[in-house]
C-alpha cells in the first residue's frame, strides 16, 4: 500500500488555506457599519404583511406608514413592496445587522401575516373579522385586541402569543415543534403533527387531531 507524505512546508499551507477558507464561511455577508439610521419607505393602505428574514415587527393601528431602523449600510439591501393590499418585506444576501433589522408599521387594520424565517411580529389591538397567520422556521408572533376569527398554520419553531387575543373561533394547524398560546370562546380546532402545543384560555368546544408527541391543554 502506498504512503503519502505531507511536507511540512505543504501542510503548513494546507493548514493555512482551511483556516482562511473557514474564516471567509464565518465573515460572508454584510455586516452592518454600527451607523443605525431610520428610514421611512412609502407605502399605500395595507390589511396584511408578508416578511421573509429576520425582522423585528411592530404593528399599531394608525395611518398607512413603514419605518425601519438599522444600519445604514443595510437599508440599500432591504425591499419593500406593494401588492394589492399586501405590504412585502425582504432582503437581499446574507445580512448581518449589528442591532436588528426593526420595523414599525402602521395601517387602518391588519387581517394578515406571512412569516418566513426568524421574524417576529407584533400586532396591538387587532380587531375585525379575523386574523390570518402562516409562519415557517422560527417566527414569534404576540398579537392583542379583539376578533370574530384566529387561523394559523404554523411549521418549524414557530410560536404564537394570543392570549391577550380575544377571539370566537380559532383554528390551528402546527407541525413540527411549534407552540401556540391562545383564547377561544366557542370553538377551538386544533391539528397538530410533530411535537406541537397548545394552551388555551376560555370554555371552547375542542376539536383535535393529533400525531405525534403533541398536546394541547386548557390553561389551570
Amino acid at each position: 500500500m502506498s504512503t503519502i507524505t505531507i511536507r511540512p512546508f505543504a501542510a503548513a499551507k494546507l493548514l493555512t488555506f482551511a483556516a482562511l477558507s473557514l474564516g471567509g464561511c464565518h465573515l460572508s455577508g454584510i455586516r452592518g457599519n454600527g451607523n443605525l439610521v431610520t428610514e421611512n419607505r412609502p407605502v399605500q393602505e395595507f390589511t396584511s404583511v408578508e416578511a421573509e428574514g429576520a425582522f423585528d415587527i411592530e404593528w399599531v393601528p394608525g395611518p398607512a406608514s413603514c419605518t425601519i431602523r438599522t444600519d445604514e449600510n443595510l437599508l440599500r439591501h432591504v425591499e419593500t413592496s406593494m401588492s394589492g393590499k399586501k405590504l412585502r418585506l425582504e432582503w437581499h444576501g446574507q445580512l448581518h445587522p449589528t442591532h436588528g433589522m426593526k420595523v414599525k408599521l402602521s395601517s387602518s387594520a391588519l387581517t394578515g401575516a406571512r412569516l418566513t424565517g426568524a421574524v417576529r411580529l407584533t400586532g396591538t389591538k387587532l380587531s375585525g373579522k379575523g386574523f390570518y397567520l402562516e409562519g415557517t422556521g422560527a417566527t414569534r408572533v404576540t398579537v392583542d385586541g379583539t376578533v370574530n376569527e384566529l387561523i394559523a398554520t404554523m411549521s418549524g419553531a414557530s410560536r404564537l402569543d394570543a392570549e391577550s387575543l380575544q377571539v370566537k373561533n380559532a383554528e390551528l394547524s402546527i407541525s413540527g415543534a411549534g407552540k401556540a398560546e391562545i383564547s377561544a370562546s366557542e370553538t377551538l380546532k386544533v391539528a397538530i403533527s410533530g411535537a406541537g402545543k397548545v394552551t388555551y384560555n376560555g370554555n371552547p368546544t375542542v376539536e383535535k387531531h393529533i400525531s405525534g408527541a403533541g398536546t394541547i391543554r386548557k390553561r389551570d
